[in-house]
């Protein structure tokens, strides 16, 4: 395996850890409010509910077009020099954590919003 592919790898595993922790507090945090809203609706609750789908919609669709400019760009870059397996492979990569990014970040920001100030 080359160097690079091993890099790239890596680096989508800590992408994908980091998620997943940042996932499991905006859980944390969002569930109370969705849940509280279904009971007894407030404008805060509603303003809560839209802004998680509009946030996956949004990242969704950025995330695809990011996917499709590292897929375009690659193309291109072939069309100059052969690709080689251990290649495909490290480009397969950076299409999918280009796709990935704008979920990441998102996901990232809720947590940081969602986590509490802490007073030492």
């Amino acid at each position: 395996m080359s160097r690079r592919l091993h890099s790239a790898m890596l680096d989508s595993a800590a992408d994908a850890t980091e998620a997943a922790v940042n996932s499991a507090v905006t859980v944390a945090g969002r569930w109370p409010i969705l849940a509280a809203c279904l009971v007894t609706p407030t404008g805060a609750g509603l303003a809560e509910w839209h802004h998680a789908y509009t946030e996956k919609v949004s990242a969704a669709v950025e995330g695809g077009l990011a996917a499709l400019a590292a897929w375009q760009s690659i193309v291109f870059a072939s069309l100059l020099a052969p690709a080689t397996p251990l290649g495909l492979a490290e480009h397969a990569m950076v299409v999918a954590r280009a796709g990935a990014r704008p979920a990441q970040r998102r996901v990232r920001l809720n947590a940081e919003r969602f986590t509490l100030p802490r007073s030492y």
